[in-house]
């Protein structure tokens, strides 16, 4: 129970204090990701332990400085081994404080970015609306719990915060691509003759496959990348054959973030060949024919879901009988936010802070 006694005054102090927080958002950039999940990672274990703190205190505990360092020094242990293993955004072992003495704030890490100063902004102010309001020249907490519920409030109102930035960022950032493989398979045998072949798109490096840069607004998500359709087939019975067909291809995202059951992209994917090129050779008895024709082509779309981030989707699709194509899909963290870090150069990059926060989540 007095457990959420707390998570429910934590609320409710968030409901009074939300001028600051709205008149921070917006602050941080897409390049802050990795500073803001530290600091989410960080806030949230403060959170737990300081509540722990908060429930093995007896209530009216006289404040001390002696049990104010053995509880700062408990929430240290039991922050520094939940970390998330993400690099730490501030090169000050206190970034900021709110003074005793006139409730002033502080930053002290004046090399700080915006988003990360507007976070411990968010922090601090908790403690000078407490300060200003109780003890308006010198603080003194009147028990121990007392500050300690002070400090819970400051990391939930800081949280809140980051976690409104974060949600903001992800769902409207450049961050993600559609990595899309396709494999055909054609395999046909009737009346003595027989049609096998194999098709492939590839990206413009050559490597397997296409990665289409997708802009998320909202919920909804679109983009469109290009790459080569190739096609191989050989034909074997009256006529022996070999036709090499290959052709740009365009590929176009069409989709959006739901949550129920459970949070997934789903998606149309299209691909629009721009004309078939197709040259090759049939040989038949005393006659030998060149093919080398162009011929106009059809948009062919295909539904797929992906439920999770670097997690590959990969379904089959028969478009006629004899011929079937597989189609791998798969959502990634594109260039170059894998090794982006945020504008003053501290913390990890950009992609291993999504990589640990997985699939987004930008259903509305």
């Amino acid at each position: 129970m007095r457990r959420l006694i707390v998570a429910t005054c934590a609320a409710a102090y968030l409901l009074l204090t939300t001028g600051f927080a709205n008149a921070a958002q917006g602050v941080c950039n897409c390049d802050d990701m990795s500073q803001i999940q530290q600091r989410i990672d960080l806030a949230s274990a403060a959170i737990d332990a300081y509540t722990n703190q908060f429930l093995s205190t007896n209530t009216g505990t006289a404040f001390t400085m002696a049990g104010h360092d053995k509880v700062e020094t408990a929430v240290a242990q039991a922050v520094n081994a939940a970390s998330d293993g993400l690099g730490n955004p501030f090169v000050k072992s206190v970034p900021s404080d709110t003074s005793r003495w006139l409730c002033k704030i502080a930053i002290y890490d004046e090399g700080a970015t915006e988003c990360m100063k507007a976070s411990l902004q968010t922090h601090e102010s908790v403690h000078q609306n407490a300060c200003e309001s109780q003890w308006k020249w010198y603080r003194q907490w009147p028990t121990l719990d007392a500050f300690i519920k002070e400090e819970i409030d400051g990391y939930t109102a800081e949280h809140s915060f980051l976690l409104g930035e974060r949600s903001r960022l992800l769902c409207s950032c450049p961050y993600y691509a559609l990595r899309v493989t396709g494999l055909g398979m054609t395999q046909l045998q009737a009346s003595g003759e027989s049609v096998s072949g194999h098709a492939d798109v590839n990206g413009s490096s050559s490597a397997p496959g296409v990665d289409v840069p997708l802009k998320i607004e909202g919920g909804h998500v679109s983009g469109e990348g290009s790459g080569t359709l190739n096609n191989q087939v050989t034909g074997t019975g009256m006529a022996q054959c070999s036709i090499n067909s290959g052709e740009k291809i365009t590929l176009s995202v069409n989709g959006e973030f739901t949550r129920p059951p459970a949070t997934s992209l789903h998606f149309d994917l299209t691909g629009k060949p721009d004309k078939e090129k197709t040259q090759g050779v049939c040989s038949m008895p005393g006659k030998v024919v060149s093919i080398d024709q162009t011929s106009p082509t059809n948009a062919v779309t295909f539904a797929q879901d992906i439920y999770r981030l670097d997690t590959p989707a990969s379904e089959d699709f028969p478009l006629a009988p004899g011929i079937t194509w597989t189609i791998r899909s798969e959502l990634i963290v594109k260039e170059p936010w894998p090794q982006t870090k945020a504008s003053n150069g501290r913390g990890s990059p950009v992609g291993d802070a999504l990589h640990l926060i997985g699939m987004p989540d930008c259903s509305t």
